[in-house]
């Protein structure tokens, strides 16, 4: 995601991304741009989207036939600790709980201890950027007219139980496998991980292996080494467009030359 004043030389031409159909190279075109997004997933849509609200001038280039990247094939379902669909509901959470539940599920794995101390001292400060700018990233999006919606309990809601099997009581969406025929499906390893991916620093800026940062260059989700490299539905997502939430978020107070880049509200 290279960003300020990028010049891009590239063959354009019409796309139909709901018919997936090959772009048709017409003609080749110099465009200029102030954020160079490569890679149409969560965290270059949420940047894209972030940037073109006030007025930035963004390129988004998708190599496949759609956009979405890996969540366009996903359950749409991520996890955002202390998001203001929880205390809409009057569930309680914070910033310090979800820090000790990730701590606690989530381990480093590393070869010495000085690894350990770079790569944790990273963690945490990017744990921290999540926890902070990952509600403000949805009061964002909704406030420009995102829709979240909160995710149902098992087969509690009526549009869960009308997907299921009317002959199973007394929820249609959960019953025993105890009689046969049994289907069997296929399962063969995936391209899309959780884990790989150059390191980045809590401003979602892409970092050298010495832990320097390589200037105008940052990355997210699935791109970037991530932060909640565990199982579980969301885990990938939620950071993904924090990260290019948080992304956009510097690049405009380092055009405007304000000191202060993270704010806790």
């Amino acid at each position: 995601m290279p960003s300020l004043d990028q010049e891009m030389t590239c063959a354009t031409g019409h796309q139909d991304f709901g018919h997936h159909q090959a772009p048709k190279h017409q003609r080749t075109s110099v465009m200029k741009c102030d954020i160079l997004i490569i890679g149409a997933g969560a965290a270059g849509l949420a940047a894209a989207a972030a940037a073109h609200d006030p007025g930035l001038r963004v390129i988004l280039a998708e190599k496949e036939d759609h956009v979405g990247g890996t969540t366009f094939r996903s359950g749409g379902c991520m996890w955002m600790p202390n998001n203001f669909l929880m205390q809409g509901t009057g569930i309680e959470d914070s910033k310090e709980q979800a820090a000790r539940y990730i701590n606690a599920v989530a381990k480093l794995t590393c070869s010495s201890l000085e690894e350990q101390a770079f790569h944790g001292r990273l963690r945490d400060e990017r744990l921290d950027a999540f926890l902070t700018q990952g509600p403000e990233m949805m009061r964002y999006f909704r406030d420009q007219g995102f829709r979240w919606m909160a995710k149902p309990s098992q087969g509690e809601d009526r549009y869960q139980q009308f997907i299921g099997d009317p002959t199973v009581v007394p929820n249609p969406c959960m019953g025993p496998v105890k009689e046969s025929p049994f289907y069997g499906i296929r399962i063969f390893p995936g391209d899309a991980g959780t884990r790989g991916g150059p390191q980045t620093d809590q401003f979602a800026r892409v970092l050298r292996a010495d832990g320097s940062v390589i200037s105008g260059l940052f990355a997210g989700g699935n791109a970037s080494v991530a932060l909640l490299g565990t199982q579980g539905a969301g885990t990938t997502l939620a950071p993904a467009m924090t990260e290019g939430f948080i992304a956009v978020k510097y690049m405009q107070h380092l055009a405007r030359g304000s000191g202060v880049i993270l704010e806790d509200r």
